[in-house]
């Protein structure tokens, strides 16, 4: 059997756990909510790479949840515990 590599780390047993550093999945989203509103709600914490509403392909409306990518760590974790605070349920995205 091959040993652990280098980069297995005991705390992280679980690869498939491992979290983004500046990708937020925000969930708990109106119908309504369009990318360019991800981006009104998240613009206060920093410059934003990319925002992703998930939209149901039928109907065209939010299935209650996206993604908003922001350009460094510290913006992000500064919009995660912000939005926390605002009773927004908001994460770092799991990295798959």
């Amino acid at each position: 059997m091959a040993p652990p590599s280098p980069s297995t780390n005991s705390s992280s047993h679980i690869a498939a756990e491992q979290l983004s550093k500046t990708n937020l999945y925000i969930r708990g989203l109106p119908p309504g909510t369009t990318d360019q509103d991800l981006i009104k709600l998240c613009q206060p914490y920093g410059k934003i790479v990319s925002t992703k509403a998930i939209l149901d392909k039928n109907t065209n409306q939010c299935k209650g949840y996206g993604f908003v990518d922001f350009d460094s760590p510290a913006a992000a974790q500064k919009a995660v515990a912000s939005l926390k605070a605002s009773g927004v349920q908001a994460q770092m995205a799991k990295v798959t």
